[in-house]
């Protein structure tokens, strides 16, 4: 018995001293073993723009695609393909699903009163350093000199011709965003890494 608690003792330590690092496209989620929820943090890096450099900032939506009839037509059938399989499945009660006519939305939307948000949308926060990390970097105002870069998209390294665009940059962004996130989130001095 004592040697089966000495064992769940080590392992509770071992889940301590992992790290688990799951880099998505667009979020990076880095946490203990242990931990239930891992800090979960845009997977992103924005670094101060040279004087006189280049300007280059990732997008984060893929690029629009022009709309032509013959695109518009095939999502509308799309549309109503989903809206008529919806319209199949049963309700978490068991019962059957019933459409909401169009007419009826449209004198909802008729009568709704509309929202008045503010126009300035939010604050931008003033950074010092030379780089930002994670959700921050959507705080940036754009007209800052920032370089905004997610070195991975659609689930491969962002490796293109423009500014930060080669292997090394991309590495050294991932580098910066994971020790980063150790550091500041986790609360683990990057010189501890060695024992983890």
């Amino acid at each position: 018995m004592m040697h089966l608690q000495g064992n769940q003792a080590n392992l509770e330590i071992q889940k301590q001293t992992i790290i688990v690092i799951h880099p998505g496209s667009l979020y990076v989620r880095i946490g203990r073993a242990s931990d239930s929820n891992p800090h979960t943090e845009l997977h992103a890096i924005a670094r101060k723009r040279y004087p006189g450099g280049l300007r280059h900032s990732d997008s984060v939506l893929p690029p629009l695609a022009p709309m032509t009839e013959e695109l518009l037509q095939e999502v509308e059938d799309c549309r109503l393909q989903v809206s008529h399989t919806l319209q199949l499945c049963l309700q978490s009660d068991g019962g059957r699903r019933y459409g909401t006519p169009p007419q009826q939305i449209a004198g909802f939307n008729r009568r709704a009163q509309p929202e008045v948000i503010s126009s300035s949308g939010g604050e931008w926060t003033k950074h010092e350093g030379d780089c930002v990390v994670g959700n921050e970097v959507l705080h940036i105002n754009p007209a800052l000199d920032y370089n905004i870069h997610f070195p991975i998209k659609r689930g491969e390294l962002n490796i293109h011709s423009g500014v930060g665009g080669s292997l090394t940059s991309v590495l050294t962004d991932l580098q910066d965003i994971w020790s980063w996130v150790i550091h500041y989130k986790l609360n683990i001095p990057l010189n501890d890494l060695k024992h983890y």
